[in-house]
This record gives structure tokens, sequence and C-alpha cells, in this order.
């Protein structure tokens, strides 16, 4: 068997292993078993308690108003800065960097064996609150 004839075979092989694997894993993410994404699915099962400060200034008429729901939402969309993280903590703390659309900069999630809380919440620059929080 020469190179060429080894190398077709070697690609048949491949090109058969590929199409396998697409029916086998069709209906599944690729990604869900990622750090970040089972943060937010935790966040999404257990659910969470906002933290008095920030519900405060959920409550103020303006910019920050908002319930729950959509504080999940924006928990969702945002992207979890790891270096601000502290994940191997006893008690991990993670540091979420919110999306443009929010009006909070950056919001802390903190979990314990059963629930998590939401906390320290740092208002964007542009964003103007009228808030005695």
């Amino acid at each position: 068997m020469n190179f060429r004839q080894r190398f077709l075979r070697y690609g048949i092989g491949v090109f058969i292993g590929v199409i396998l694997s697409a029916l086998f894993f069709s209906g599944r993410s690729c990604n869900d078993w990622l750090p970040g994404k089972r943060i937010k699915a935790r966040l999404q099962l257990e659910g969470f308690q906002v933290d008095a400060p920030l519900q405060c200034l959920l409550d103020c008429d303006g910019v920050t108003q908002a319930n729950s729901n959509q504080l999940m939402q924006w928990l969702l969309d945002a992207e979890i800065n790891w270096s601000e993280s502290s994940g191997r903590e006893e008690r991990p703390c993670y540091i979420f960097d919110m999306a443009p659309d929010c009006p909070f900069e950056k919001v802390s999630a903190c979990f314990s064996e059963h629930s998590a809380s939401v906390g320290m919440a740092v208002l964007r620059k542009d964003s103007d609150v009228n808030c005695p929080c």
C-alpha cells in the first residue's frame, strides 16, 4: 500500500467518524459543561436572594428599576470575570460583567450550599440614579 492509498483510507475513516459523531451528538450543546454555563444554570435552578442594598436600587424609580426576573436575565446575558471572582473559596463568589443594556456595570453572586445571594452592584458611570440608597 502506498502513501496515497493510506491517506485515502484515513480520510474515509475520519469522514465516517465525523458523520457518526454528528448523528449521535446532534441534540447536545458542546459547551454545557463549561464553568460559566454551570454557574448560570445553578443560579436558574436554585434561584437567588437579593441583598438589601441591591434591592433598594432595584426598587428605586429610574434606570435601575427592575424585578428579579429582569435581574436574572441580566445575569444570564453577562460574562463572568474570572480574575476578580473567588470560585475556590468556601463560599464561592463570582463577579459578573453585565451587558451594556443593564444599568449595572458589575454584580456579584455568592453561593452557599442551598442558595445564592446577589449582592454588590457597581452602577455605570453614565447612569443617573436619584435614590437614597
